[in-house]
């Protein structure tokens, strides 16, 4: 199975939103069990803390005996950080197939800026799993009944989409992409139906994962520190003598891989730093990118008789 979303919840506890079969017993509250294990090593990620009951189906629910509007539970994690509104990022996103479980080294993490119940037919979705790693399709049911066993235990009101996933990718986070590191929490992955995979939208999972005690009375998944403002600085002279070459170089608070240098709006590197002649002031601009981050900087360079060959202010 796979760590869903990390959650913040009463008391200063954290843990994790996961699917809740993949507990030693589905809709059974297992407080104090291990539920989750490291894939090496056999060490412990923590116990679950709640997973609702069946309703019992009312009569006129054909082929329904008992039921759930989610599989999914909450599991508290002690003795290891947490971080709370953010997923790990594979480097590569699939289109419905393919498989890269690696992590971004520069942008190891989507950050998680809203939560979502407003899932619709047609619309495009992503989900991450410990065995699919990051994939996207598109949603084509809303809402249907899952039958869980042939003796009528279904989820009600689950989503399917055209995804593909594998053993293993159970409990994993379904989510909106904006494209570059923002994402909104959409649901928790269930179950594979090859050549497609059903999730429990994000209002049932909240709501079957909270309550009251052992429930946690809420949980948020959502990131509450404050995001980073990307931004670039020029640094290297302000002032030079004429005839004189002078060097500049770029510093950014992300991970920067592509640079552009401007003098008076003409490019002129595309390297990290520039080494420039010149006989007379210029506009000096930069742009930089990486990460799914961008910025831009500009600085007037004086040019003059004086003494000094390449002055920094």
């Amino acid at each position: 199975c796979t760590v869903g979303f990390a959650a913040e919840m009463p008391n200063n506890q954290k843990g994790f939103l996961s699917a809740a079969h993949c507990s030693p017993r589905r809709f059974f509250n297992d407080v104090g069990n291990v539920t989750l294990h490291q894939p090496t090593g056999g060490a412990s990620i923590g116990f679950e803390q709640w997973d609702a009951p069946t309703q019992q189906c009312p009569w006129w629910w054909y082929y329904c005996t008992e039921y759930r509007f989610s599989d999914a539970n909450i599991n508290v994690v002690s003795g290891r950080a947490v971080r709370v509104g953010y997923i790990a990022r594979p480097n590569t996103r699939f289109h419905q197939f393919g498989t890269d479980t690696t992590i971004n080294q520069y942008q190891p993490y989507l950050r998680i800026d809203a939560t979502t119940s407003f899932v619709s037919q047609g619309s495009t979705i992503d989900l991450i799993g410990a065995t699919a790693g990051w994939r996207y399709g598109t949603v084509e049911t809303t809402c249907a009944t899952f039958y869980l066993t042939l003796d009528g235990a279904v989820i009600k009101c689950a989503y399917e989409t055209d995804i593909i996933v594998g053993l293993g990718d159970s409990g994993g986070p379904v989510f909106y992409f904006d494209g570059t590191n923002s994402v909104a929490a959409a649901g928790i992955v269930f179950r594979a139906t090859f050549p497609t995979s059903w999730f429990s939208k994000w209002n049932h999972v909240y709501d079957e994962t909270t309550g009251s005690w052992p429930a946690p009375a809420w949980i948020n998944v959502v990131a509450n520190d404050v995001p980073l403002v990307p931004s670039v600085t020029i640094v290297g002279p302000g002032e030079m003598q004429a005839g004189n070459s002078c060097y500049w170089y770029a510093s950014s608070n992300f991970q920067a891989t592509d640079y552009e240098w401007k003098v008076n709006g003409s490019v002129v590197s595309t390297s990290s730093d520039l080494t420039h002649t010149a006989y007379s002031g210029f506009s000096l601009e930069l742009n930089v990118s990486g990460s799914g981050m961008s910025a831009s900087t500009s600085r007037s360079i004086v040019v003059s008789g004086g003494s000094e060959q390449c002055f920094v202010q």
